[in-house]
């Protein structure tokens, strides 16, 4: 039977806790990805998680060098 609720470890947002942290310096989004592949269904899941990162302030992407690290 279909179920309205998640499990929270199955939601973006706790997906990306794993991605903050791996992330003790800068690191390219490629090496970001790998190591933290596991995580995640598929590279948009991961994309997505940085997304959220992204608007709560969290990360800081630079795409110009393809880097991510903390703010």
């Amino acid at each position: 039977m279909p179920s309205k609720t998640f499990p929270i470890n199955e939601t973006v947002l706790f997906k990306s806790t794993k991605i903050l942290s791996k992330l003790k310096e800068e690191m390219e989004i490629v090496k970001l990805y790998s190591s933290t592949k596991r995580n995640f269904d598929n590279v948009s899941e991961f994309t997505l998680a940085l997304d959220l990162l992204y608007i709560l302030d969290l990360i800081d992407i630079d795409l110009d060098n393809g880097v991510v690290k903390k703010c």
